[in-house]
């Protein structure tokens, strides 16, 4: 990796993906990064399986939460989509602020507001292709009819891919 055209990295904390054998190369890209002083966002979401008193399960959960805790300590900034995973992770990150930002499976029915509360802001995260064009669309036409006080942020692996998407 290129540290010096490199602005920063979001990683999303998938614990299975990283046992199978990607997790040393990671833990030293992201001291490279940190090294480097770039920003290191760290997303979490389905971060160890729920008990269910065996064993397995139990060093399971060990094994995952030392693997997240690695990752934690590299990072400048956490991100998970529920407020009850941010208090649960406080423990683990001791010192790291964990940002909570809904998704739309986390975020509770409430009814109309009026238009113009300030700062409203939109937080996506994906990839582009595995965004569904026509949504993607229709949120676009609404983000230009959509009052001036609502921006989106997107989140993604690649910039170039999602500025293409947007341009194409």
């Amino acid at each position: 990796v290129d540290l010096a055209n490199t602005a920063g990295a979001v990683v999303q904390y998938l614990p299975q993906a990283f046992m199978k054998g990607d997790l040393r190369a990671l833990l030293h890209w992201l001291d490279r990064l940190r090294a480097a002083n770039k920003p290191v966002v760290l997303t979490v979401h389905e971060y160890w399986p729920p008990q269910n008193g065996t064993i397995r399960r139990a060093l399971t959960r060990l094994f995952f939460r030392r693997m997240l805790r690695a990752c934690i300590w590299r990072s400048t900034a956490v991100v998970t989509s529920q407020e009850w995973s941010a208090h649960e992770l406080a423990d683990i990150a001791r010192g790291h602020r964990i940002h909570a930002i809904p998704v739309g499976s986390t975020i509770p029915r409430a009814g109309t507001t009026r238009a113009g509360a300030a700062g409203r802001r939109l937080v996506m995260f994906g990839q582009p292709a595995a965004l569904h064009a026509p949504t993607m669309a229709a949120l676009g036409t609404w983000l230009r009819s959509a009052p001036l006080d609502v921006s989106l942020t997107w989140l993604g692996r690649s910039s170039e891919e999602m500025r293409a998407f947007c341009q194409g």
